[in-house]
């Protein structure tokens, strides 16, 4: 994964490591929020109280799969067909995230997201939780999405 794929506030995986019950150091992916952007990224650790902004190399860091558990973590509901809805009647939008049947034929994308606000109207194939996250910045949707 590349910083230039990232923008500030994605959340993405890093690889981190704990002992395990014999003591051996067992690496894990940790979910962590983009915190700041050059050639390397930085990271937000709340976990962490000693280091809680951490830099990382791009083979450090990992992109978060999007799960239907997920979406359901952040409000989105079973509509029909597969297809799980989020909407805000008082700000005016909708996110409706349909399974691959919809992106175009060969496609690698296992999601087609549709956000709908005011005047912006967008359709975008993806397939991690930083790419969501993207989608409904680029159509004004001011949502915190949760990964963990």
């Amino acid at each position: 994964m590349k910083a230039k794929d990232l923008m500030i506030g994605d959340l993405v995986y890093i690889k981190a490591y704990k002992a395990d019950e014999n003591f051996q150091m067992v690496e894990f992916q940790k979910p962590v929020r983009i915190a700041g952007i050059e050639n390397i990224v930085t990271v937000e650790d709340p976990s962490n109280d000693k280091e809680p902004y951490r830099m990382f190399g791009n083979t450090e860091i990992e992109p978060i799969p999007l799960t239907l558990e997920i979406l359901k973590k952040n409000g989105f509901s079973k509509f029909v067909a597969g297809q799980y809805l989020c909407a805000n009647k008082e700000e005016d939008w909708f996110i409706l995230v349909m399974p691959g049947l919809h992106t175009a034929p060969n496609s690698k994308h296992r999601y087609l997201v549709s956000c709908k606000h005011i005047y912006t109207d967008a359709k975008i194939a993806i397939n991690y939780v930083h790419e969501l996250q993207n989608a409904l910045r680029l159509c004004g949707i001011e949502k915190e999405i949760i990964a963990y």
